[in-house]
């Protein structure tokens, strides 16, 4: 039996082997969660034995890329550390929580609306959104890493969660339909991102504790609510982080962290970056994000510094595709591409990839390409399409509102062949260049609470992992709710396998 390697080679042909019996140790091969790598030789072999053991549960279940397919079963390998047995146990409970929870709706309702825009998102798109996110700040897609992965970032200072349990009304189903939506669309863009790059794209979360302290943002029945809710759901979406850097940590915070990490699994702290208020300073910082991230986040910004869209499209013969992106006066607008003939996209093998380019304004509503003008110099040109890479590196628009810019590509020199685009387009705000200030972060006189903020945070990381050797039950045992209602739902747990 062979099955496809995500990496571009075939697997190798496993047999009768159990490779699930043996520790992960004990191979060669083996990537761990903080690669970005798509599957080894081993590993595509591991694959092939996992889809062995789920050949009931695959074939049920709903037949989306990012469920079902090689890089989603991958990520699930590398959080359960290579075992096969423990990787099926967990992909089941995934299974049962989306039957629970009626997952599949939500993600048919996001490919629907979203499809194709997922870089674009933000916390108030998604259902409850708009609520939530007052009072639990967050945005879902803050930047580009340098790698090409998403950042997300969190403002646990700026969060009132007791705020929000008091004046909203069921608030514990509001949050958990907007986080379902949420790791969902995730879900959905790491699949797209990693096929688009060909590689493991992960998200790396900045959590920005400036402020925080843990009678203002914290409070007991929320600290609950995670714990036996959304915990035990969002431990079923394997390896979806990189990196968790946490910025503007008190010093005595920091202490604290030195001497809880050596009780945390190290799979954990190689995961935690902790950072004080100087962390626009820190090299390692400067290693994941670039000089216009780290610079909104100096600023305190909320709103993405990067924005992304990438994906491919299918131009027939004559035909044409348009891609509208928003670009604020001052901003960094790049773009690359290229187009390929193959008999899958109804062409000829050898025939030519040239294409007509061009860039312009144009209203935001679709329809409107005939009043659109285009940006100097970018008029149709017919390019050869194999690699294309262009930029305006400052873009002269309206200072007081965005400009809507159209990127056209145009097949309508072909009768015959149709062309397969893959495009990635980004825009940057201008970098502000801040004074380093180093602005004293409010603390907390109890040592107690610098505890809880740490273990706090290395909880969220364990928990995002999936797979934490704080307790050992196992994944079979973990109980399931029958019923939606909150009563049921507090018999979930956060456990050691996700």
């Amino acid at each position: 039996m062979t099955a496809s390697n995500p990496s571009g080679g075939a697997a190798a042909d496993v047999g009768n082997t159990d490779i699930g019996m043996y520790p992960a140790g004990r191979r060669t091969g083996l990537m761990s969660s903080l690669s970005d790598r798509l599957a080894t030789q081993e590993e595509a072999s591991l694959i092939v034995a996992l889809r062995r053991e789920l050949a009931k549960d695959l074939a049920a279940a709903p037949q989306f890329p990012e469920l079902i397919g090689d890089i989603r079963l991958l990520r699930t390998l590398r959080a359960m550390d290579h075992d096969v047995g423990n990787a099926a146990k967990a992909f089941r409970r995934h299974l049962l929580i989306r039957r629970h929870y009626n997952i599949d709706e939500k993600r048919q309702q996001l490919a629907r609306e979203w499809g194709g825009r997922l870089w674009e998102l933000s916390g108030a798109d998604l259902p409850n959104g708009n609520i939530i996110c007052r009072y639990i700040p967050e945005t879902i897609i803050f930047s580009v890493g340098k790698s090409g992965d998403p950042v997300s970032l969190s403002c646990w200072g700026k969060s009132r969660p007791a705020e929000m349990i008091r004046e909203v009304s069921d608030w514990d189903q509001r949050f958990l339909e907007y986080f379902i939506y949420q790791f969902e669309a995730k879900a959905m863009l790491l699949d797209e991102a990693s096929r688009a790059q060909n590689r493991l794209v992960h998200f790396l979360c900045v959590f920005d504790l400036h402020n925080w302290n843990f009678m203002g943002n914290s409070d007991r029945i929320w600290a609950r609510f995670c714990t036996e809710t959304t915990g035990p759901v969002g431990e079923t979406y394997h390896d979806f982080n990189r990196y968790f850097f946490a910025i503007r940590v008190t010093h005595m915070a920091k202490l604290a962290y030195k001497m809880m990490k050596p009780y945390f699994p190290k799979k954990v702290t190689d995961k935690v970056f902790i950072f004080g208020d100087d962390f626009a300073n820190d090299d390692e910082l400067h290693c994941a994000l670039d000089k216009n991230a780290i610079s909104a986040l100096s600023a305190g910004c909320l709103s993405a510094s990067t924005c992304r869209r990438e994906g491919r499209a299918t131009i027939r013969p004559r035909g044409s595709f348009e891609l509208r992106v928003e670009v604020p006066h001052g901003s960094a607008l790049r773009w690359s591409f290229g187009t390929e003939c193959s008999e899958w996209h109804g062409c000829s093998l050898g025939a030519s990839t040239d294409i007509i380019f061009s860039l312009s304004r144009c209203s935001a509503r679709v329809g409107d390409a005939e009043h659109s003008t285009y940006v100097h110099g970018w008029g149709p040109q017919l390019v050869e399409g194999h690699r294309v890479q262009g930029s305006i590196d400052q873009f002269d628009g309206n200072q007081d509102s965005s400009c809507m810019v159209m990127l056209r590509w145009s097949n309508g020199n072909s009768w015959i062949t149709s062309r397969a685009l893959h495009y990635r387009v980004e825009v940057t705000r201008p970098i502000v260049d801040l004074p380093i200030e180093v602005v004293p972060t409010k603390r907390s006189s109890s040592g107690a609470c610098t505890m809880i903020l740490l273990a706090t945070l290395a909880c969220s990381v364990a928990a995002a992992l999936g797979r934490v050797a704080l307790h050992d039950p196992s994944v079979a045992n973990t109980p399931v709710p029958v019923q939606p209602a909150p009563s049921a739902l507090a018999s979930l747990h956060v456990n050691q396998d996700g």
